[in-house]
């Protein structure tokens, strides 16, 4: 991907031999595409019960939400992809365990709409047409086909990854839906889960650099951290904002 590589950095050779050159992993929801999906989250107080404050606490972070979900005594504040990360980026202030996550807002594919992030979409093409180099997207979104609502008390059904295959097939990308990885289900964040992905594709493939694409900064940085590990794989993290912007992330 030679016009990535001159924009972004120039990578250093390493002698040790490699599977493959590059591992590009691409991220979905605000990196490859704008979506209407809403995530629903209810705060708790420790004894576990409703925080009537929560609202009030998501106002005072500037933190968006879009509607609330009644009724009163089971409140979920439905917010985008982005401002579900920003809430999750106040995990050193806030305790982060004290909430319940709707996700049934996202897989389903009624009346949600998906737009291509194009300057994104451009960047996936050209690593898929890249000698010598693997492509993956490593989504925080669920690989099951049913999504339990809280906010509901139901299942719906919903299938992320052939969503997102689909979405790629409409850009006129052909994508195999086993090079989508979905780790919305795991048991632990799911930033950690995305670093364990790469740490995984790193000893099955031992590539010489990985290019990694993300919008949300705890996935950035578990990823990063990966580069405090004695590794002949160098991991370069780049930050994706406002609708296709590209920055090189640090931990500073």
């Amino acid at each position: 991907m030679n016009k990535i590589y001159m924009k972004m950095h120039k990578p250093e050779r390493h002698s040790t031999k490699s599977t493959i050159e590059t591992l590009f992993i691409f991220d979905f929801d605000d990196t490859l595409a704008s979506t209407s999906a809403e995530i629903g989250v209810q705060g708790l107080l420790g004894c576990g019960s409703m925080d009537p404050g929560f609202g009030h606490w998501l106002e005072e972070q500037n933190i968006l939400y879009h509607r609330i979900t009644k009724p009163k005594t089971n409140p979920f504040y439905w917010m985008s992809s982005a401002n579900f990360a920003l809430y999750e980026s106040y995990h050193k202030h806030y305790n982060i365990n004290d909430y319940i996550i709707d996700y049934s807002r996202v897989g389903s594919t009624k009346s949600l709409e998906i737009s291509p992030i194009e300057r994104m979409i451009n960047y996936f093409r050209e690593a898929q047409a890249e000698d010598s180099s693997e492509t993956i997207i490593l989504t925080a979104r669920s690989a099951s086909k049913i999504a339990y609502s809280p906010a509901l008390g139901k299942t719906i059904d919903c299938n992320n990854k052939k969503l997102i295959q689909d979405f790629l097939k409409v850009q006129g990308i052909s994508f195999p839906i086993r090079k989508i990885y979905a780790v919305g289900d795991s048991n632990v964040h799911s930033s950690v889960a995305k670093a364990k992905v790469v740490l995984d594709h790193i000893c099955a493939l031992s590539p010489r650099d990985i290019l990694f694409f993300d919008d949300n900064i705890l996935n950035l940085e578990a990823v990063d951290a990966l580069n405090h590990i004695p590794l002949n794989t160098r991991i370069t993290t780049y930050q994706v904002y406002d609708e296709g912007k590209i920055k090189k992330f640090t931990q500073d």
